[in-house]
């Protein structure tokens, strides 16, 4: 698929005004828009390969399996990978592909940490794989395992990154990077300003997640987004060890809403849940005490405590009229 261009350079701001300009089309809503890039950066061990796989498996499904206010669109991926061996590779995909509704034919991937995008030899494989497969989405995880040039010197960070648009350009791609964290400074301490290279990559990207934290305790923030949709500021997320799904727990401001009781209400199941059942995951999740969620029910909208059964309280969504 060719990219077609919309607007006819220069124009006067009169005529611009008055072209008929589609709306955005996104990949990942609000942070990845076709033929965007999203850089996700972190330190070593903060699940940021787990993430990028993640995402790999939702794009390719067209799932949105943990993030609730992420959409995600369903697109082919090929996804090169430079690092963690392939029984390792193998150990976190098994259980990640048995998750209901994903899409494994959708999801091409290649194995490859000899690959070294300064190179014109390893530019020409990856090129002749984009020809043959024809992917939307290209994840690249991670990119400083897959390019031997230097990372801190903005001119060779540069020249990759203009390699990458016309990538992007030639087979109509969406591309994902993730970056590993330089060691933090006493003066620097966001992810933004701590990934490698850090002015010109994220200059460069349309969005920017960055992770903090280890497994059973993540933050993960939006430190980049150039559409007007504004995300949380942050959600504070955790490895499910059993499938290695990422999962939701609540916002970083730790106040309880709509959608957290949606998502610990959804797990069971069911229409109606026991009041102390919904307390047990939430307190289990790490999500709130029970004083806090029950209080949260009692303010929400869209769910309702039933006391009239006699041994024990329950707790069910509000219908609509």
């Amino acid at each position: 698929m060719e990219t077609v261009e919309l607007v006819k350079y220069p124009i006067t701001l009169e005529d611009f005004l008055k072209e008929d300009i589609p709306e955005v089309e996104y990949i990942i809503k609000p942070v990845l828009p076709r033929q965007g890039k999203l850089l996700i950066s972190a330190h070593q061990g903060s699940c940021k390969t787990f993430l990028a796989l993640n995402l790999a498996c939702a794009i390719a499904s067209g799932l949105s399996p943990y993030l609730q206010e992420i959409e995600i669109k369903q697109a082919k991926v090929l996804c090169i990978l430079g690092e963690g061996g392939e029984a390792e590779l193998r150990r976190r995909l098994d259980p990640m592909a048995n998750r209901p509704g994903i899409n494994t034919q959708n999801l091409v991937l290649d194995y490859n940490p000899s690959l070294d995008l300064a190179s014109c030899e390893s530019r020409e494989i990856l090129e002749k794989n984009v020809a043959n497969i024809k992917p939307e989405v290209l994840i690249l995880e991670p990119i400083g395992q897959l390019w031997a040039g230097n990372e801190i010197d903005k001119e060779e960070v540069r020249e990759l990154t203009k390699y990458l648009d016309s990538l992007i350009d030639k087979y109509y791609l969406t591309l994902i990077i993730t970056h590993h964290w330089k060691k933090p400074s006493r003066d620097i301490s966001s992810g933004g300003q701590m990934a490698s290279g850090s002015y010109w990559w994220t200059a460069w990207v349309d969005g920017h997640i960055t992770l903090k934290g280890k497994h059973d305790n993540l933050t993960l923030a939006f430190d980049k987004v150039r559409s007007g949709i504004k995300p949380d500021e942050g959600l504070i997320i955790r490895l499910r060890e059993e499938d290695f799904w990422l999962e939701y727990i609540r916002g970083v401001d730790n106040k309880i809403n709509d959608r957290d009781l949606d998502c610990i209400f959804s797990s069971f199941g069911q229409d109606e849940v026991k009041l102390v059942d919904l307390a047990s995951a939430a307190e289990t999740k790490g999500v709130c005490v029970r004083n806090t969620l029950e209080k949260a029910i009692r303010q929400s909208t869209k769910y309702k405590i039933d006391k009239t059964k006699t041994r024990c309280f329950y707790v069910s969504r509000v219908r609509e009229a």
